[in-house]
């Protein structure tokens, strides 16, 4: 058959067999190109993904600090409230005390 070829086209065997072996790693580096950027793509997936989930980590601690910051300005604002109340009463009472104390004077002085 190498001899059939040798004369059809004028190659030796070892022509034929460059151009077989240049076509076979030809095709091979192909296929390892190809191998190199699916795990290209695969890894970029992979970063992709993580920073995703970074992402969505970050948003809900930032959600559950404002949440928390809400509640405790609101607990402030509900004991600065009730210390005003008392501290209202607290000066009512004295006020009250102050007025009877000068009404008390008056009638001894009168």
């Amino acid at each position: 058959m190498g001899t059939l070829r040798v004369s059809e086209t004028a190659l030796s065997d070892s022509s034929l067999g460059n151009l077989f072996f240049e076509s076979y790693y030809t095709n091979s580096l192909n296929l390892y190109r190809l191998d190199e950027n699916v795990d290209k793509q695969i890894s970029a997936s992979e970063s992709l993904k993580d920073a995703a989930q970074q992402s969505y980590l970050t948003t809900v601690r930032g959600a559950e600090n404002r949440a928390q910051n809400i509640l405790a300005q609101n607990a402030a604002k509900t004991a600065g409230s009730g210390l005003n109340m008392i501290g209202g009463a607290i000066q009512s009472g004295a006020d009250a005390y102050k007025q009877d104390q000068m009404l008390e004077a008056i009638k001894k002085g009168n």
